[in-house]
């Protein structure tokens, strides 16, 4: 939100890389919904409304973990479709809403604080430029 589309696409393919490392399993991974989700967040802009805001940090990272857990759950699924019986990926599903339901209540939080932090060091960074 703060640095752009581009940036997002950078953060977001080197944290699905480090995602993608630290997992047992390498047949499927993270980096194109985090890829997706660095877009689509570097294409948000910021508004000044406090409260409105807290809401909208909640509903854009809970879309985001929605986006992310929901490929990554077609890359099993597409993988594995034929092995299984439908019914074994209910549970997937569940994980999925309940992801995104524990994004939605703890983003806002987190979110407004590491958005302050980082618009704090912005603007030191900016200011001490010129000493």
């Amino acid at each position: 939100m703060i640095n752009g589309s581009i940036n997002g696409i950078i953060f977001g393919l080197f944290l699905g890389l480090i995602l993608d490392a630290v997992t047992l399993d390498n047949n499927f991974t993270q980096i194109p919904g985090l890829i997706l989700c660095g877009v689509w967040f570097g294409r948000i802009k910021m508004h000044s409304d406090l409260l409105v805001g807290h809401f909208r940090y909640g509903l854009i990272c809970a879309f985001g973990s929605f986006l992310c857990g929901t490929l990554y759950f077609l890359q099993i699924l597409f993988n594995n479709f034929s092995d299984y019986n439908n019914l074994v990926f209910i549970p997937s599903v569940q994980n999925i809403l309940a992801e995104v339901f524990l994004t939605g209540l703890f983003a806002p939080l987190i979110c407004s604080q590491l958005l302050r932090l980082f618009k704090s060091f912005m603007g030191e960074k900016h200011d001490n430029k010129f000493l």
